[in-house]
């Protein structure tokens, strides 16, 4: 073989060898952006992430800034929240398209028993992602359907629990460049808004001024939580004891004198009045006799 052709042949085997390393190289750049990407994706779905952000918009600070405030600049922030903030939040993170209103039931129920926290309110991150207790989803289900039935999941669980429940949805093409929203503008399902009690739109434009929330916030009432006004607690237990014996027509219970000292003084009440108005329809049931004591607390 010549010098010339063993060269050509040389470099017929090299290129296809070079190609194959370039698309190796290529596959492997793939993975780490797909593998970064899904990092992300995890990230911001974990309640950690969830629970900075939280941090970060009520201490008015960048989720960068959270993570390099100080120590003093920090304590002096959180004091001040401190002073015009009350009240517990919890976070729970379920994989996407996975819970449904039969794990939010199970969630509740085990934070009254365990933790005895009954919420005051619930929100639900986003309805498009929350699966539904009735319709198991495959390639033939009809989104239309699918949607109206988790929103109708959500409004039932609001009712047996007597919660307000607040989700969010996105808009559809129409809506996407509209600045006088309509229902119809819904995305996947005008069940939403069938549905619902209560519909509104967020709208951002160059027209709203920044300034809004200082002109309109003239005199903000602040109603501190019920371990911090423990004069109110008789009150509401003689009130919530009345309503109940009216409704179910027989005559109110009453708490005795140590039983009504151990919730006046003992109990820090993490529920606020809502918990305090179940447990006396709990007793109201399940107490015999007119007298609640100690001992059934």
């Amino acid at each position: 073989m010549e010098l010339k052709e063993k060269l050509a042949v040389d470099t017929f085997f090299e290129k296809p060898q070079k190609i194959l390393d370039k698309i190796n190289k290529i596959v492997i750049n793939q993975q780490k952006d797909f593998h970064k990407a899904w990092e992300k994706i995890q990230e911001e779905m974990a309640e950690e992430k969830i629970a900075e952000r939280i941090d970060a918009n009520l201490l008015n600070v960048s989720l960068d800034d959270l993570h390099h405030i100080s120590k003093e600049e920090y304590d002096r922030k959180f004091s001040s929240l401190k002073q015009k903030t009350h009240g517990k939040l919890i976070i729970k993170e379920y994989p996407t398209a996975s819970a449904s209103v039969a794990n939010f039931k199970h969630l509740l129920d085990e934070l009254k028993i365990k933790k005895r926290f009954v919420p005051d309110a619930i929100f639900v991150d986003y309805i498009n992602i929350c699966a539904s207790a009735r319709i198991k989803q495959n390639a033939n289900t009809n989104s239309y359907f699918y949607i109206k039935s988790v929103a109708e999941e959500l409004r039932g669980l609001a009712k047996q629990y007597n919660i307000p429940l607040w989700t969010a949805t996105q808009v559809n093409r129409e809506g996407a460049k509209s600045s006088d929203m309509e229902m119809t503008d819904t995305s996947e399902s005008f069940g939403l808004p069938q549905t619902a009690d209560f519909f509104f739109a967020l709208i951002e434009n160059e027209e709203f001024r920044e300034d809004l929330y200082y002109r309109l916030n003239v005199f903000p009432i602040e109603i501190p939580p019920l371990r911090e006004r423990r004069g109110d607690i008789p009150i509401l237990l003689d009130h919530f004891l009345n309503k109940y014996a009216k409704n179910s027509g027989r005559s109110p219970k009453r708490f005795s004198k140590s039983a009504l000292k151990i919730l006046t003084d003992h109990y820090d009440w993490p529920g606020n009045v809502k918990e305090l108005q179940n447990l006396v329809e709990r007793f109201s049931t399940i107490t015999r006799g007119n007298i609640i004591y100690p001992h059934s607390i």
